[in-house]
């Protein structure tokens, strides 16, 4: 969600605490990791010292807590400096990405795009549409655009459905269900040249109305 807005602020400003990943296929990335945001200076300065083995600031290898290795090298953080410069451009382009899908699959019936409220700004890490209900659809719209050369993805699966999990959220998550069977995730990356758009554009306007008609 970095880059995001809500009702005119940034995502991450908002809360007491907030966190962001910069896995390698996120906005900002800087390998692995991640930062966490605070807006009490006493939180920050606690996670400094859990993040640090625990360690105290004032007495030099003396931990006062049970900590954590959870230090960035200067590396990344370097890394991760540089792509924040560059964060309205990559938000910018993800966008555009996402302006082009929409403009191919909105009339189409069965779709539903990304909604974006008329108080948010959607950074479009993923851009992810829904399929009507039915997993054999998006099998096959990723089978065929996998034989287009085109790799997609589907959404991740609801925690609650996982072995570690299962035995502790017993309410009705089928909201959370049917989206995780009916979301389709296309390229997104700020790399893709408009010549790697067209061709994912290409491939929906192909497959997408066989598939919505269940020609499957």
């Amino acid at each position: 969600a970095l880059g995001s807005k809500y009702k005119g602020n940034e995502v991450g400003s908002l809360g007491d605490a907030a966190t962001f990943s910069f896995f390698g296929n996120k906005t900002i990335t800087t390998g692995e990791g991640g930062m966490v945001l605070f807006r009490n200076p006493e939180f920050a300065e606690r996670a400094a010292i859990l993040r640090d083995h625990g360690m105290s600031k004032e007495k030099r290898y003396w931990h006062i807590e049970v900590g954590f290795n959870y230090r960035m090298t200067n590396l990344q953080a370097a890394l991760g400096v540089a792509q924040m410069e560059r964060l309205d451009y990559f938000v910018s382009r993800k966008r555009s990405i996402a302006e082009y899908y929409n403009s191919i699959m909105k009339d189409m019936i069965g779709i539903t795009l990304p909604p974006e409220e008329v108080w948010a700004w959607n950074s479009y890490w993923l851009y992810t549409f829904l399929l009507p209900e039915g997993n054999e659809r998006r099998n096959t719209l990723t089978d065929r655009m996998n034989l287009d050369g085109i790799e997609t993805r589907p959404v991740f699966y609801p925690i609650h459905i996982m072995p570690p999990y299962r035995n502790y959220i017993r309410r009705d998550l089928s909201v959370s269900e049917s989206i995780s069977g009916r979301g389709f995730s296309l390229p997104s990356s700020v790399n893709l040249t408009e010549e790697d758009m067209y061709r994912v554009g290409d491939s929906l306007r192909r497959h997408l109305p066989t598939i919505l008609r269940r020609e499957v």
